[in-house]
């Protein structure tokens, strides 16, 4: 029975197939990590403009009352 399926558990342990899982695997890794990046920088852009708006309104407040 074992000479009928060398063949396929060849097939399946072949170093062009455990290539093409690792290169899948890795772009798929990548792409996360790109996704984790721009959620991040959005995140970030939010706080600094939120940030900027408190600071314009500080500044506006104070400036009526000549601080």
């Amino acid at each position: 029975m074992s000479t009928l399926t060398h063949h396929f558990e060849d097939s399946l342990h072949s170093t062009e197939r455990q290539n093409a899982i690792g290169i899948g695997t890795a772009k798929m890794h990548l792409a996360t990590a790109k996704q984790f990046c721009l959620g991040a920088l959005a995140m970030l852009s939010a706080g600094g403009l939120l940030t900027g708006l408190v600071v314009l309104r500080t500044a506006i407040y104070f400036s009526r009352f000549h601080y």
